[in-house]
């Protein structure tokens, strides 16, 4: 059975194998905890990607929001939102960290990575990555984000930023 790239782009197969890989992440019947830990960080990748596949076939192709812009406030700095395309594809980026998603009107759902930078704030995290989430308030103009670190598995709430009235990208 041949698999093309049509089929590689469909949500389904994506999760399937993503989940198949955490569970034989999470069995301590394989031998090597090396090979288990590879095998969940690209199950969850897998599944992230399953689900932003899932969240494109599944939503209107052009965002009728915008989002972009710049975001004051939170511990990490200001927030710099830029629209990619017509589609719901924006890159998201603050002083020490850079990621890109899809926003669906209600919802960007996207992967991050830190920057490896001299003099940052925690170089500990640079070159860690994850998933992010930002709720989007349209009444408040402020986005509520959360991650999940896939570097060290760390859950985290990265507060609020409000949209900076005027600014556009």
């Amino acid at each position: 059975m041949e698999i093309g790239l049509e089929e590689i782009r469909k949500p389904a197969p994506v999760l399937a194998g993503g989940i198949a890989l955490v569970s034989l992440g999470l069995n301590e019947k394989v031998p090597s905890e090396t090979l288990r830990i590879i095998m969940l960080v690209l199950g969850l990748a897998l599944i992230v990607l399953g689900t932003v596949l899932w969240t494109v076939e599944n939503t209107p192709w052009k965002s009728r929001k915008d989002i972009a812009g710049r975001y004051l406030g939170a511990e990490l700095g200001d927030l710099t939102i830029t629209r990619l395309d017509r589609h719901g594809l924006y890159k998201a980026e603050t002083i020490p960290w850079t990621g890109v998603g899809l926003f669906n009107d209600q919802v960007y759902y996207g992967i991050y990575r830190y920057k490896e930078t001299p003099g940052a704030a925690d170089p500990r995290l640079g070159g860690h990555w994850g998933v992010h989430k930002l709720e989007w308030n349209s009444q408040r103009e402020s986005l509520k984000v959360r991650a999940l670190d896939l570097t060290d598995y760390r859950l985290e709430d990265w507060g609020s930023w409000t949209k900076k009235t005027g600014a556009k990208n």
